[in-house]
């Protein structure tokens, strides 16, 4: 069994028609007929059943479809990842929490693109937390994240680019929403829908809670934040957002703690990993064009 006897064969399938696969493949009819040949020949099994020039699928056929729909899957997946590996500097794997990701992020990466059109980003949105260790464990390059005061791992660089706080969101008909302010005692007994145990978020509001001996009353769990905003415009739950988020919103009303949950926002990446020029240009860049506010 071959690459291109796959090739051919899924062809086939795709088009049920050998000619018109050997058309679609610039080869000749014989040659598509002969890959298909010789794979039922390896396997002792008839892959097509042909009644009068009409090509038809047997069991067999179709359980091989599916396999080699896979197999030719991942020889494109091993080719693409070996050609990222040979053109790594040229690749910027990035790091971002979902709350950061909706309103930081995409004039970031339109900008930056502008500058580095030939730079490949591959974008993956971990909890803050999660985030930091998979900078730190090579699987990302760099972090947007948040922290709080300066506590990072030591493994890790880091660059200040701004600040912001959470506030709790209410839909605009809650009986809280009229509130210029509130205290963790205010929304004791509030239902929640909070971020999962990766975000940084998540750990800030249970300490908040438990200084005031209080066990929130968390309902749902999500890192999707469109879900979350969804689930806090039905009425029945409030939920913890950065200030940003707020302004977006119309259906939702944020307001702020009297005691600000304050969190820095920063670029980290590891102290012990090898700097390319790629990833020294997006620190240098989003250092100096970014403040988040």
């Amino acid at each position: 069994m071959t690459f291109t006897q796959l090739l051919y064969f899924t062809t086939v399938v795709k088009y049920n028609s050998i000619t018109k696969a050997a058309k679609s493949l610039y080869v000749s009819q014989p040659a598509v007929s002969l890959a298909i040949k010789q794979l039922e020949e390896e396997f002792g099994a008839v892959l097509f059943l042909r009644n009068n020039n009409q090509l038809e699928l047997t069991e067999e056929g179709k359980y091989f479809n599916t396999l080699a729909i896979r197999l030719l899957d991942e020889y494109k997946n091993v080719e693409e990842r070996m050609h990222r590996y040979v053109r790594k500097a040229e690749v910027l794997r990035i790091g971002i929490p979902p709350m950061l990701g909706a309103f930081l992020f995409p004039p970031i990466l339109e900008e930056f693109s502008k500058e580095h059109p030939d730079v490949q980003v591959e974008l993956t949105e971990y909890g803050s937390i999660q985030n930091r260790r998979a900078v730190e464990n090579h699987e990302i390059d760099i972090a947007l994240t948040v922290i709080e005061g300066d506590d990072i791992s030591k493994n890790l660089e880091y660059q200040k680019i701004g600040r912001t706080h959470l506030i709790f969101m209410v839909d605009k008909n809650s009986r809280l929403a009229g509130r210029t302010s509130l205290d963790i005692e205010d929304i004791a007994d509030e239902p929640l829908v909070i971020m999962k145990q990766d975000c940084l978020q998540a750990k800030i509001v249970f300490d908040e809670y438990k200084k005031h001996n209080i066990n929130p009353n968390v309902k749902i769990r999500t890192n999707q934040l469109t879900t979350m905003r969804e689930l806090i415009a039905t009425g029945k739950y409030g939920g913890f957002l950065f200030h940003q988020l707020s302004k977006s919103d119309e259906e939702l009303v944020g307001i702020p703690f009297e005691n600000p949950l304050e969190l820095n926002i920063v670029v980290a990446w590891n102290r012990n990993a090898k700097m390319t020029p790629i990833i020294n240009s997006f620190i240098d860049f989003i250092t100096h064009k970014v403040e988040a506010k």
